[in-house]
């Protein structure tokens, strides 16, 4: 029988590759997102090629549910949560719906965060709020949540999707930087607490990935970045999501660890 995995920023293009090698693998995969509930469905229908079946979301921060499963089988082997993760409802929302549906996790992957490009004095501060609410809290508040169940077994993993700008920070994106460190500094002390218990929690620190978020990079911006890169390139989604799957797979004694993927850039 397949993991049962959380996966958060599902619909990114991340997090679609993510998703897709998880799936690859025979594993249940909850796919949450905020925005393009259809490309999950999409993603969800697609991991079977059956028909699909809606069921109610456990909050009103969540919208409608999709799962699909096999021909062969009634067990489903994706299912979609659409609610904004960057408020607490919206957190326990998702948990509330993954109780009912995977039950305890053996994975929570926190991919979902949001990216502003910009000088920090121009933020405003809601800006820096919303920066924070996405990138940070919300990974802290899932993490909560996954741990709490995730104890009752003594047994899981929380992998955070970071940024090797929370590792060395860059100009113009301050306040993501920030967050991103605030992840990297979650992820060891949380880390420290779990590690009795069975459960594992590192974090993946990319460096440039060539994704649409990048897009606001003309191609000779593009050529400039990946000339500082030592591998010559960004890293593709699909790279990413290996690395994922690897550490999915690590032995346990790897916790608290932050783990820079960026072809030697730093």
């Amino acid at each position: 029988m397949g993991r049962k995995v959380i996966l958060t920023g599902a619909s990114g293009a991340i997090g679609q590759a993510i998703a897709k090698r998880f799936l690859q693998n025979g594993d249940i995969v909850l796919l949450a997102g905020n925005r393009h509930t259809d490309a999950l469905e999409a993603l969800a229908n697609g991991s079977s090629g059956a028909s699909s079946m809606s069921s109610p979301a456990s909050s009103a921060s969540g919208s409608a549910a999709f799962s699909s499963g096999s021909a062969a089988s009634a067990s489903p082997r994706a299912f979609v949560f659409s609610g904004d993760l960057s408020t607490a409802e919206g957190c326990a929302a998702l948990f509330a719906y993954a109780d009912e549906v995977l039950g305890t996790p053996d994975l929570l992957i926190n991919n979902a965060g949001i990216s502003h490009v910009g000088l920090l004095q121009d933020f405003s501060d809601e800006e820096l709020v919303t920066m924070l609410n996405s990138n940070l809290l919300s990974s802290i508040r899932l993490s909560k949540e996954a741990a709490k169940r995730m104890l009752r077994v003594h047994s899981g993993r929380i992998l955070q999707i970071s940024s090797v700008w929370g590792l060395y920070g860059a100009s113009t994106e301050t306040s993501y930087s920030a967050a991103k460190g605030g992840v990297n500094a979650f992820t060891r002390a949380f880390a420290k607490e779990l590690a009795p218990s069975g459960i594992s929690v590192n974090a993946l620190a990319p460096g440039a990935v060539d994704t649409p978020m990048n897009g606001h990079l003309s191609a000779e911006e593009k050529q400039a970045l990946s000339d500082e890169i030592p591998i010559g390139r960004m890293a593709s989604p699909e790279e990413v999501a290996e690395m994922v799957f690897l550490l999915s797979n690590a032995p346990l004694y790897l916790t608290g660890a932050v783990i820079p993927f960026d072809g030697g850039w730093f």
